[in-house]
């Protein structure tokens, strides 16, 4: 157990910071999330109690009314974040001047890895520098031949929230939440989900596998 619960009032100023800093990370305690959860199981067994000992108190409402809005609150939170520390590993950004607890530290570093591993096989050759198959040479039967992910890799990615992808046409300038973007045939680019399968269904772009 963390020392020290979560106050409503730290959740929402760290929900309107994260909401208001575009493409910058709110600064938050190491342990904020962990002190989260267990503020809102704690506030679901006293929700439960109450409503056993009094169904349909004005209280155990009130209790589930303030779950709804910390679980509203911390969803935003943490999509907020991962879009960012998406945009950091793609920028190999120097983490120590970003407001990054441990856990997103290994998060944004195992990202990186997984991109510049990615990276490296579109390019025909190994991290290190030695020659490998490309990504897509052609087979015997003229179909292209991708190398199997690494499933920690491509997980990572997912749990982010993005899609990364291979522009086959030109797309054009568009906007999402975090950036723009200018993208022609050939780029390689990671998407928040639903701008990504936007691009696959009009067959501009496909979806690429990231390996390590």
């Amino acid at each position: 157990m963390s020392e020290g619960g979560v106050e409503f009032g730290e959740v929402s100023s760290i929900y309107r910071l994260e909401r208001d800093k575009h493409g910058e990370l709110a600064k938050i305690p190491a342990d904020f999330f962990q002190r989260l959860r267990e503020h809102v199981v704690e506030l679901r067994r006293q929700a439960g109690v109450e409503e056993s000992q009094s169904p349909g108190s004005k209280k155990a409402m009130m209790l589930i009314e303030d779950v709804k809005k910390l679980a509203t609150m911390a969803d935003h939170i943490i999509d907020c974040r991962e879009r960012k520390l998406v945009l950091l590993a793609q920028a190999r950004a120097d983490l120590s001047k970003k407001n990054v607890t441990p856990a997103e530290r290994e998060f944004v570093e195992a990202l990186v890895k997984a991109l510049d591993g990615h990276k490296a096989r579109l390019e025909g050759r190994r991290a290190h520098g030695e020659r490998c198959a490309a990504a897509e040479e052609p087979t015997k039967h003229g179909e292209p031949s991708v190398a199997p992910a690494e499933p920690h890799a491509h997980a990572a990615v997912e749990a982010a929230g993005m899609t990364v992808l291979q522009v086959v046409e030109d797309v054009g300038e568009f906007a999402t939440a975090e950036r723009d973007y200018n993208l022609k045939k050939a780029d390689v680019v990671s998407l928040p989900r639903e701008f990504a399968s936007v691009l696959i269904q009009q067959g501009k772009a496909r979806e690429l596998v990231v390996s390590q």
